[in-house]
């Protein structure tokens, strides 16, 4: 039975580029913070504390894609009473 290369059709591939993310434990789960390198959009993630890495990455990528869809022109705003964006 064929069932495929296990990769996603090419429509519904995660965009490529480099991205920082962030770990924290939080008892039986863990938070990932994900930042595009490029635009500095930042969305998080709630995963097990054992998903392998490669799909948390997976995950990650395929968030900051429908994030950049969803508002591609808008900045990511600062936090208030600060002085701009940490780099």
């Amino acid at each position: 039975m064929n069932r495929g290369s296990g990769r996603p059709p090419a429509g519904d591939a995660p965009a490529t580029g480099e991205i920082y993310l962030e770990y924290q434990v939080l008892g039986g789960q863990m938070r990932v913070a994900a930042i595009d390198a490029a635009t500095g959009h930042e969305v998080t993630l709630v995963v097990p504390p054992n998903l392998p890495e490669a799909d948390i990455v997976r995950l990650a990528r395929r968030k900051l894609e429908m994030r950049r869809a969803s508002r591609p022109d808008k900045p990511e705003p600062s936090a208030p009473g600060s002085r701009g964006r940490l780099a």
